[in-house]
């Protein structure tokens, strides 16, 4: 594993915008030029030393000194974002709260089904591979405000917003 003070000889993080700028020259790659390229998953990864790294854990090496305890999550779900601001460390079940609607979902909440036999909006939550039932409601909408309010209540900050960090 490479240390912060390598690191620290080798690249520049600009914590503003999550960016990673080379401090020599490398082959045919200049003295500060960009470092790292997209994965299929939608993160960056960087080469260090002929090691490859997620951008984002070498953003938290960067500035804290050590790698993240876990995970790290991406505050706005954008995974390309490594702006030390939109950084946090998470637990896996964590890092599951604020991820995307399933691209099946219907009708457009998280945690919220149409219950075919009573015609009402079920709301749930899984955590850790049990299903927790919050009721039955009348529009999708209440059901959603259900789920809200319980992962608000049980994950705090990391209750799965999609706004944009600013």
């Amino acid at each position: 594993m490479i240390s912060q003070e390598r690191l620290k000889q080798l690249v520049n993080y600009n914590s503003k915008t999550g960016n990673f700028t080379r401090r020599m020259k490398v082959g045919r790659y200049r003295e500060r030029s960009l470092t790292g390229s997209l994965t299929t998953y939608g993160y960056i990864q960087v080469r260090v030393d002929g090691k490859i790294y997620r951008a984002h854990n070498l953003a938290w090496l960067y500035t804290y000194g050590e790698f993240p305890r876990d995970l790290i999550d991406h505050k706005n779900g954008i995974p390309s974002d490594n702006r030390l601001l939109n950084l946090r460390e998470a637990t896996p079940i964590q890092n599951q709260q604020n991820r995307k609607t399933n691209k099946n979902n219907s009708c457009g909440f998280r945690g919220v089904f149409l219950d075919k036999l009573s015609g009402k909006w079920r709301a749930k939550v899984k955590i850790e591979k049990k299903q927790i039932y919050l009721g039955l409601f009348e529009s999708p909408e209440l059901a959603h405000c259900a789920w809200i309010n319980f992962t608000k209540e049980k994950f705090g900050d990391f209750f799965p917003s999609r706004g944009v960090i600013s």
